[in-house]
């Protein structure tokens, strides 16, 4: 018995003339599916040029009114940024706080056992942060500590009793015009 072997071409153009190559060339049980692209900014109306952290990604991103990222840090887990008066950004780093100029030079930075989940800068120059105390920490530090330039403590609060976790803070007997851009926060 002379049996021949149909090369596979031949026998996928037949297929495909039935109407059968779907079925044979769809999705799998069990394929993996290949990951949504994912889509250019959209922006619609006029923009305002802002800064914003991405915290998943560990950067800190400057856009312009047009919705360009026009600048980026390195910045670990950030989730609080304030762009200052002077024009430098400061910002959480997860355990601690910095402060860079445009050109990236750190002229600021405190580090911290525990997590500092927000940051706060003063007219006088000081840093106000709060410690998140998750992860273990509890009850281990305060919940928040003013700092000067030179990193001397001037100022510390805990509550141990009455908070457990304290993710953000602004001071409020801070004279000013938060909106004018009068209070640095």
């Amino acid at each position: 018995m002379i049996t021949s072997v149909l090369p596979l071409s031949r026998f996928l153009s037949i297929i495909a003339c039935l109407g059968a190559l779907p079925l044979l060339t769809g999705p799998r049980i069990g394929a993996q599916e290949q990951p949504a692209a994912r889509p250019k900014a959209v922006q619609e109306g006029k923009g305002h040029s802002f800064v914003c952290t991405d915290y998943s990604a560990g950067k800190v991103f400057i856009v312009n009114p047009d919705g360009k990222v026009e600048w980026e840090y390195s910045a670990g887990h950030c989730n609080d940024l304030w762009s200052l008066p002077n024009g430098n950004l400061l910002f959480n780093t997860g355990h601690g706080v910095k402060e860079i100029t445009r050109q990236k030079n750190v002229v600021f930075s405190y580090e911290s056992k525990s997590e500092i989940y927000a940051c706060q800068r003063l007219p006088n120059g000081n840093t106000v942060m709060s410690n998140w105390l998750g992860h273990g920490q509890f009850g281990k530090a305060p919940h928040l500590v003013e700092v000067t330039r030179d990193k001397r403590v001037l100022w510390t609060f805990f509550d141990h009793e009455t908070m457990s976790t304290v993710s953000s803070v602004q001071l409020l007997d801070v004279a000013g015009d938060a909106i004018k851009g009068e209070v640095w926060h």
